[in-house]
């Protein structure tokens, strides 16, 4: 169990532990006043008023800690009822092809395998949805490759060079969507849909190229401005002359413009 759970484990034993004590003394107060008579007969009235006080300091007490544990127990409830919401709403991501908001790449990769398997006996279709998922991979390599880059050189001032390569994650993915779209609602089984099809896939194909190419040209300027550092070479303003070519790109609209 993690150090939370313990916590939240504690918290509850004492809450429950408190809600006892006060129940038995509240039964042990009411007693006493239903026996009170034969007490003062057997015990004396001294005897009764020290425990009289004794019962009502109890019960005051265990009250007190009751309260206090039961609205501390009700604020952790309350938090974490809140966490989970907030837990769910983070993870529902919304459709796996949504209009807005960014796009999951594994999301991506399972709607276009399932889509793909009544057009994979075309060759030329199967060749080009491979074609597609290389160009996928090859943007998991570059993220991955910029990361390590960034690391390395503790080039935290740099960092932002991560997000322009989601961007242009975000627009693959999205140039895939559109052919996912378009081969749900053609038929594998008609000679013109293909042709249609392999069209489009290698259009998917050119442009998601054209990314890459532009991507790794980012990289190499990023990795030679970090080399540059101390000494002539690259400079900032070819980093920035990159990042606005993949910008440009991107907001060109990409394929099925």
């Amino acid at each position: 169990m993690n150090v939370q759970g313990n916590q939240r484990a504690g918290e509850n034993r004492y809450f429950r532990w408190s809600g006892i004590m006060f129940a038995l003394f509240c039964v042990l107060r009411f007693l006493l006043i239903i026996l009170r008579d034969i007490f003062i007969v057997y015990a004396g009235i001294r005897v009764f008023s020290a425990l009289s006080l004794i019962m009502t300091l109890a019960l005051i007490v265990s009250g007190v800690c009751f309260i206090f544990f039961l609205a501390k127990w009700g604020i952790t409830v309350s938090k974490r009822k809140k966490e989970e919401l907030m837990t769910a709403v983070r993870n529902d991501e919304g459709p796996d092809l949504k209009i807005k908001g960014e796009l999951n790449p594994l999301k991506i990769r399972e709607n276009l395998a399932t889509e793909a398997r009544p057009w994979t006996s075309d060759p030329r279709i199967s060749n080009a949805l491979g074609g597609i998922l290389k160009t996928m991979d090859d943007m998991d390599g570059y993220q991955a490759k910029l990361k390590v880059l960034l690391d390395r050189n503790g080039a935290e001032a740099l960092r932002d060079t991560e997000e322009v390569l989601d961007k242009v994650e975000q627009h693959i993915c999205r140039n895939v969507r559109k052919l996912i779209n378009i081969m749900t609602v053609m038929d594998s089984r008609n000679a013109n849909d293909r042709d249609v099809m392999v069209q489009n896939a290698n259009n998917c194909i050119e442009d998601n190229n054209k990314l890459l190419l532009s991507t790794r040209n980012f990289m190499v300027a990023v990795s030679q401005f970090l080399n540059s550092q101390g000494e002539e070479g690259g400079t900032i303003e070819e980093v920035e002359e990159y990042k606005k070519i993949l910008t440009d790109q991107i907001l060109e609209g990409g394929i099925y413009k």
